[in-house]
């Protein structure tokens, strides 16, 4: 996959391609193949490039996506107040006209994690609850499920909250689209086993396991 994405950026970035939204897109598929791979310098020097020339050329959709992209590195990274820095950027570039409901929707999910990693929980429910009705409005009930499972999560890190995560978790089993299912046995299986009703967490946690296997 890396050398045709390298053909398909290198060719747009010499303005093989009239479309200026492929050049971004192009870009940030190839930054997530080396993210994948941990070699975040690379995904970020790429984000940086698509950033700059974006901005160059009031692409906006250029910026939220690479603002998207370089928050996202940054947080994995534990670089909180540079993720934070580029979420606002990303956020700065939304309008109501400019149809990127969904961009911005993802960008609060990301402020939702950066909170969350700095213990700021009611500001990490409160970025979670605009993501999820910018979902609603870019119709995206994937992202909406997204949003559910990240509350769950959150939710599950307060004790008294367990009862209610667990619900949650068995009431959206059937909605969980494939590429989610990961991310949704292993946060059943971790408030499972917080109940400690380990019985049940095992066969959770060890589906977790099977499919981040398959994943890489």
């Amino acid at each position: 996959a890396e050398p045709t994405l390298l053909r398909a950026a290198r060719a747009m970035r010499n303005g093989a391609h009239d479309d200026p939204g492929l050049y971004p897109q192009a870009m940030a598929n190839l930054a997530n193949l080396y993210i994948r791979k941990n070699e975040f310098q690379k995904g970020i020097e790429l984000c940086q490039e698509v950033l700059e020339q974006s901005e160059k050329v009031n692409n906006y959709r250029g910026v939220m996506l690479a603002a998207i992209n370089l928050c996202g590195n940054y947080t994995e990274l534990n670089f909180l107040n540079e993720a934070m820095h580029y979420n606002d950027l990303g956020l700065s570039y939304f309008s109501p006209d400019n149809e990127t409901w969904g961009m911005a929707a993802s960008l609060y999910e990301r402020r939702a994690l950066i909170y969350k990693r700095k213990g700021q929980t009611d500001s990490a429910f409160h970025a979670l609850n605009l993501a999820d009705s910018f979902y609603v409005r870019a119709t995206n009930p994937r992202g909406q499920i997204r949003v559910i499972l990240n509350k769950l999560d959150a939710k599950a890190d307060i004790p008294d909250s367990i009862p209610n995560v667990l619900l949650g978790f068995e009431e959206i089993k059937d909605e969980v689209p494939g590429y989610m299912r990961l991310s949704y046995y292993m946060g059943y299986g971790k408030a499972m086993y917080t109940a400690q009703r380990y019985k049940e967490a095992i066969p959770l946690l060890e589906e977790a396991v099977r499919l981040a296997k398959v994943r890489q």
